[in-house]
């Protein structure tokens, strides 16, 4: 009797011995065998950016070694929150497959599980249902009309000045008449950007003073605290030097916004498109009535002038009728993100 025992995948050299006792010879035979143990499930991993905003998200799907046969009924989605979503497809060969599904309606959280392996060859040797990664759904549109207080969804606050954002007749006042004041008012929800499309739409206004600098829509590290970058042509984004660069007095210069990703401002006075007071990039002229890009930073470092629209005619100033903005960020190519700002001009010029 011989007796074979699996140690691993590679191939083996067994000896097994024969001994004839009535004519006392003793017969030795090697052979070489190869044990091929069954395919296993190494792991189901998201294969798109994860919180997700889009219709349609894909798992990569590996195995220990190569497989035939995998299909749509091979598996299920395990879903919270969600409506209408389905498996969509199944691609790939070997031991690499993708599986494709549309996140349906609502916001929730979306994982898919290996639940059978009917028709897939080799068998598959792996203990049922194997738990893939997991999505977090969040397609929900927030609005606000600032009627009445100001809903815990938003936080405000001040880095300089003595004014705190507020609502005022049915708006969101961000400042006041005073000088040298640097304000935020912080939307409380995460919006996935990777891999999807943010928009911001609101109406606008600007009036009275002696030409207040203007407001900056920020995008920012939802890991990082908001906390608004310097005063006046900084808008409450880019940073600032030391005295006597500008007229921040802080040991070290004033920080620009903590964990801004993309400032966008609508610039009445010029200075955001300025290369002066410690900001990085720009003109050296100021560009009025324009609307400007500013790109990451942290601290003293970045907020690197990007693009602007040099002087807007009509102004950005106006006071009993708004302007309509929508600001759009698209990186649903998954390689760059196209920033595009929109106004519908409704004020007398």
């Amino acid at each position: 009797m011989v007796t074979f025992t699996v140690k691993d995948s590679v191939a083996q050299a067994v000896t097994y011995t024969a001994k004839d006792t009535t004519d006392n010879i003793t017969l030795t035979q090697t052979a070489t065998v190869t044990f091929t143990p069954l395919p296993q499930v190494v792991s189901i991993n998201l294969a798109n950016p994860n919180p997700t905003a889009l219709p349609s998200v894909s798992w990569t799907v590996t195995f220990s070694s190569s497989v035939s046969g995998v299909s749509i009924t091979n598996f299920a989605l395990d879903n919270s929150g969600l409506t209408g979503m389905t498996i969509t497809g199944v691609s790939g060969s070997g031991t690499t497959w993708t599986v494709t599904a549309s996140t349906g309606t609502g916001d929730g959280t979306l994982g898919l599980n290996l639940s059978n392996i009917t028709n897939i060859t080799p068998t598959v040797n792996t203990i049922l249902p194997f738990i893939g990664q997991v999505y977090t759904v969040n397609k929900t549109c927030f609005t606000d009309n600032f009627d009445g207080t100001l809903s815990p969804n938003w936080s405000v606050g001040l880095q300089g000045g003595t004014y705190t954002p507020q609502i005022t007749g049915s708006r969101l006042r961000l400042t006041d008449l005073s000088g040298n004041a640097a304000t935020w008012a912080t939307l409380q929800r995460i919006f996935p950007a990777a891999g999807n499309k943010v928009t911001a739409e609101f109406d606008h206004y600007a009036y009275s003073g002696g030409g207040a600098d203007g407001i900056a829509v920020i995008l920012s590290n939802a890991a990082i605290p908001p906390v608004a970058g310097a005063f006046g042509g900084s808008m409450g984004y880019a940073q600032k030097g030391q005295n006597p660069v500008s007229d921040c007095t802080t040991i070290g210069g004033c920080p620009g916004f903590a964990g801004g990703w993309m400032g966008i401002a609508l610039d009445e006075y010029g200075n955001y498109s300025t290369n002066t007071e410690g900001r990085v990039g720009g003109f050296t002229a100021r560009a009025l009535n324009s609307v400007a890009i500013r790109g990451s930073g942290s601290g003293m470092s970045g907020y690197r002038y990007l693009i602007g629209t040099g002087s807007l005619t009509p102004t950005i100033n106006n006071t009993s009728t708004a302007d309509h903005y929508l600001i759009t960020v698209d990186h649903t190519d998954n390689s760059h993100a196209w920033v595009s700002v929109e106004r519908q001009w409704l004020h007398a010029a």
